[in-house]
């Protein structure tokens, strides 16, 4: 019992407790041969591609603040929502920029943070810039009633009021995320001994690529002129033929077992690393499972459903209950449009349009400018096909066709 309200009390990264909130976890599931450093994890080629993939395609697609007008979607390009979240969040950054490192702190870390100046300092204030903040130096305090954050910083340490923190918060607890980093420690470290240990059995040059064989013996001059001498045939500018004469002969050594186990347990560490982030592993460059070919596609397509869309809409509502005020909450609606990563081929486009326009879905302009093409005179009509009947009105119009014609003689 003792023991049980000891360790709830701590916390860890799915509790709710007092105090600071946690995000790594307190027991590791293989003990640490070796410290997962956010610099150490970043030196493997998977966990960087990952964690980049999903950092710069989410804020690749632009951010869209419409009026919430009877079901209009009025694109409010005036007001200072739009110019924060679309054209720029603070005076040094773009919002790619912006938006790339408070996803890959979250991505990463758990959590995304960036410091909110509000108009007049007032906590209900309108947001004026956001300047992003790194995740390991944030603490989320929870004291039972009030959640605050501090921040350290040039060696103390600032309180931050919630309402002066955009809070980017990945799956954990309720006030703070679980640390990926720290939950993968395990995975992260064997990627990094078998990286290691690779870099040492390739890069070693005491190992011999091959053996020379004589059919009869050489002395210590011999042995030594005739490795000068093929060293300087391996190494030189010729063809890759060697001519070897004297009863010599060449074998080459291939990889041992545990060498052809070594370069397994690699592939397999980048799927295994690709499963943390959700990323298929053909996207970073891993052919061991799939290829580039008619299922990549289905591939592609899943990742947007299962691992960007859900990562969309956390930034979407993070934004309504974090950044907006009341009284914008009540008049926009904030978006992420991701057109432009579901853009189909131009043979595709063209055919959508085209039924969207003859079915009267788009007029002929708005179809240009999903295509970035200059508005054309009279391109602002609706149209439709008039073919299209009721099939009960071709019912009625058979009956009264029959109707019509003359009795047969």
């Amino acid at each position: 019992m003792f023991l049980s309200s000891f360790f709830s009390s701590i916390g860890n990264p799915f509790s709710d407790s007092k105090g600071v909130q946690r995000t790594e976890p307190m027991l590791q599931l293989v003990p640490r041969k070796r410290q997962t450093s956010e610099e150490t994890a970043l030196q493997i080629s998977s966990v960087m591609a990952c964690t980049t993939l999903l950092a710069e395609t989410v804020a690749s697609m632009p951010i869209f603040v419409y009026r919430n007008d009877s079901g209009n979607r009025d694109l409010a390009r005036e007001t200072e929502l739009w110019k924060l979240l679309h054209d720029g969040p603070n005076e040094f950054m773009t919002p790619v920029e912006f938006w790339s490192q408070v996803i890959f702190n979250m991505v990463l870390r758990g959590n995304g943070y960036a410091r909110l100046k509000r108009e007049a300092n007032d906590p209900s204030g309108q947001v004026l810039s956001m300047m992003p903040l790194n995740a390991q130096q944030v603490k989320t305090i929870y004291d039972g009633s009030t959640l605050r954050y501090e921040y350290l910083h040039d060696g103390e340490s600032e309180k931050i009021a919630k309402e002066f923190m955009f809070h980017l918060k990945g799956v954990g607890g309720r006030f703070a995320g679980a640390s990926k980093l720290d939950m993968m420690a395990a995975t992260i470290s064997e990627a990094a001994d078998a990286q290691e240990t690779a870099s040492t059995l390739f890069g070693n040059a005491n190992k011999p690529s091959g053996i020379l064989s004589s059919e009869g013996t050489l002395d210590k001059e011999q042995r030594e002129r005739l490795q000068t001498t093929f060293y300087e045939m391996a190494n030189g500018s010729q063809s890759g033929l060697y001519v070897l004469e004297g009863g010599l002969s060449y074998t080459p050594l291939t990889l041992t077992p545990a060498e052809t186990q070594l370069l397994e347990t690699r592939r397999f560490s980048v799927e295994e690393i690709c499963r943390w982030f959700g990323v298929p592993s053909v996207l970073v460059g891993s052919n061991s499972a799939t290829t580039w070919g008619s299922g990549i596609e289905q591939i592609i397509l899943g990742f947007q459903k299962f691992t960007l869309l859900p990562l969309c809409r956390r930034i979407e509502q993070a934004v309504r209950a974090r950044i907006m005020t009341p009284e914008e909450f009540t008049l926009y609606t904030v978006e992420i449009s991701m057109d432009n990563l579901l853009r189909a081929t131009m043979k595709e486009r063209m055919e959508i349009h085209g039924k969207a326009i003859q079915y009267g879905v788009e007029t002929v302009n708005e179809a240009r400018q999903y295509e970035n093409l200059p508005p054309v005179e009279g391109g602002d009509v609706n149209f439709a096909q008039s073919a299209l009947r009721p099939i009960s009105a071709l019912a009625k119009a058979t009956v009264d066709q029959k109707t019509k014609e003359p009795d047969s003689v």
